[in-house]
């Protein structure tokens, strides 16, 4: 978590910021993670197009009542890990950006007019997207539900081991 205006979390070459206003540059570097997260979700290496691995951490002691947890430093309990298979690209991320290829997910942020391929209202997805619910059920075999909110209306996904969704409430 950081202050409004900063923008280390959101990684972009020297290029992306060329000619641009802040809130140019805040789009173009969010659009360009997002971009690659979604390629990762999608199992695809975002600087090869390999396969990639991948895996979900969970943090047993989480406590993130006050801010980033003291065990493992983040707001959510569960991580998504990436590596590719061929070459040395790595990212990890809150588990959630892990289903947001998902149909169920693209299809709730598609309803209230967010785009994720090319945000017009970065700001606005960049809330859905990293300030959601998070519950998980079980460790062993991993079951998680992710809530994402817009406008008052909630998307639940419940998650297996892979990410995958095994069913959804609204």
């Amino acid at each position: 978590e950081a202050p409004r205006g900063y923008q280390g979390r959101l990684p972009v070459p020297p290029a992306g910021i060329t000619n641009r206003s802040p809130t140019e540059v805040y789009r173009t570097a969010f659009t360009w993670t997002s971009l690659e997260l979604m390629s990762v979700a999608s199992n695809i290496c975002p600087r090869c197009a390999a396969t990639v691995t991948t895996e979900l951490n969970v943090c047993e002691t989480h406590d993130a009542t006050d801010g980033p947890c003291s065990s493992c430093g983040t707001t959510y309990a569960v991580r998504l890990v990436a590596a590719c298979t061929n070459c040395i690209y790595s990212a990890g991320c809150a588990a959630a950006w892990g289903v947001v290829s998902t149909t169920e997910l693209l299809t709730f942020l598609f309803e209230h007019d967010l785009n994720p391929v090319a945000p017009g209202a970065a700001r606005r997805l960049d809330a859905v997207i990293n300030e959601y619910g998070e519950q998980i059920h079980s460790t062993d075999p991993f079951r998680a539900e992710f809530s994402f909110s817009i406008d008052g209306d909630q998307l639940t996904l419940a998650v297996d081991e892979t990410l995958a969704v095994v069913d959804t409430v609204e």
